[in-house]
């Protein structure tokens, strides 16, 4: 990553850290910086979109209309959607990179919970949201770690910090969160890099 691709992580990292900690206010300010520093809509959009996946539609909403309302004319979306029609392959591709080997077992697991949930965390989570290729997936992975860390969901957090890992983001995960996140956030994922490293 070159030092603007860090600028707009780290940016982008505050506005998800502000939904995750239902800080309106400091939602407003991040994405008031967002702008002032040129990070495209396009990138903030798709931030808040996948964090929807964690924190709820009504968290993503709100935060859409705060982004929309400090970019005012700027925010200019293009629409990617992927072909409804191979969302469980595209889905099972991307959450492979994510989980590796441990994919099936995770499916399992979630499928005795609810078949259901585990259908639509392939469909949709990771193919309708999480393949869409204008945040690349590293990135990606280190916003979902930003929104467990804050919101203290440790399993979850575990799966994530090893599938930014996985990914490629190990030069960047630890020091993103650190620029981002509440102190006890930061403790979550170095404690679990303690571990993963």
């Amino acid at each position: 990553m070159d030092k603007t691709d860090d600028m707009y992580l780290v940016q982008l990292g505050a506005v998800v850290a502000a939904m995750a900690q239902y800080d309106p206010q400091q939602l407003k300010s991040a994405c008031a910086t967002c702008r002032s520093n040129a990070v495209p809509a396009a990138l903030l959009h798709e931030a808040i979109v996948q964090s929807y996946l964690f924190l709820g539609y009504p968290s993503a909403l709100e935060a859409l209309m705060i982004a929309a309302n400090t970019y005012g004319d700027q925010w200019l979306i293009p629409s990617e959607s992927p072909s409804a029609e191979n969302l469980l392959d595209t889905g099972t591709e991307t959450a492979s990179k994510v989980y590796g080997s441990t994919l099936d077992k995770l499916v399992e697991n979630v499928d005795m919970l609810s078949p259901l949930l585990s259908s639509q965390m392939i469909r949709e989570g990771y193919g309708t949201v999480l393949s869409r290729n204008t945040l690349p997936l590293h990135k990606r992975e280190i916003l979902i770690c930003i929104v467990l860390a804050e919101t203290g969901y440790e399993r979850q957090l575990y799966s994530h910090v090893r599938g930014a890992l996985r990914t490629g983001a190990k030069q960047h995960i630890e020091t993103t969160v650190s620029l981002c996140c509440s102190h006890k956030a930061q403790q979550r994922v170095k404690t679990i890099l303690e571990k993963l490293t």
